[in-house]
């Protein structure tokens, strides 16, 4: 609970965006609890990150040098070096182009003098039936898809039903590209957000998916 009234401060010079509590449960127990911001590393990354940990854990348990785990500076020098490949590129640009040409343009909502709402940021969970995700994951399979490319589908069918038209969702993807000289042993952030549209029917004023 206390780590939890602490979110990270992003804008303070210095400040750490991780922190680690051990806790000692007694009766030779511990409880390791890992804090980071989401900005340092992303689902592989993290799972990386635990290997190396405990490996190094290991070795200190056993009274070698546990070493350093290694930072992954040249991996995202070529990270950035392929964004900037890619925003150069006239072929992505056309690509780009010509699949968002239909996607509506619907301005971020803003507080203040121009008297809309100010933007919220809202979840819910849905509990799954078993016999639903089970008829999805054999569906999924037949089709060569992976599971979450059909609960992806299945996303678009309903917002584009509720909007009457077309939507545009930013789909997380995978950075860790197969050009990169160690895509898979690197640890931090290496997502990206691809704009995917779904145009179905016809595309009426934006404005009337938003109310």
């Amino acid at each position: 609970a206390e780590d939890l009234a602490h979110p990270f401060d992003t804008d303070a010079e210095g400040r750490a965006l991780m922190r680690y509590t051990l806790f000692d449960m007694g009766h030779g127990r511990w409880r390791l609890l890992l804090s980071t911001h989401h900005a340092i590393d992303d689902g592989w990354g993290f799972v990386e990150f635990m290997n190396e940990l405990l490996s190094l854990y290991a070795r200190a348990r056993a009274g070698a040098l546990p070493g350093v785990l290694a930072p992954a500076a040249d991996v995202f020098r070529e990270r950035v070096a392929l964004e900037l490949e890619a925003a150069r590129s006239d072929r992505s640009a056309s690509f780009w182009r010509d699949h968002l040409a239909q996607a509506p343009r619907i301005l971020p909502p803003v507080s203040g003098d121009a008297g809309m709402r100010p933007a919220r940021y809202l979840t819910r969970s849905i509990a799954m039936e078993p016999d639903v995700l089970l008829a999805l994951t054999e569906r999924a399979k037949s089709g060569g898809w992976q599971i979450k490319t059909a609960t992806l589908l299945a996303y678009f069918h309903c917002l584009s039903s509720l909007c009457g038209h077309g939507v545009t969702v930013d789909v997380v993807s995978s950075g860790r590209s197969d050009r990169l000289s160690d895509p898979f042993h690197s640890l931090g952030l290496f997502w990206n957000f691809s704009p995917i549209h779904f145009a179905t029917g016809d595309m009426p004023d934006p404005v009337e998916c938003g109310r």
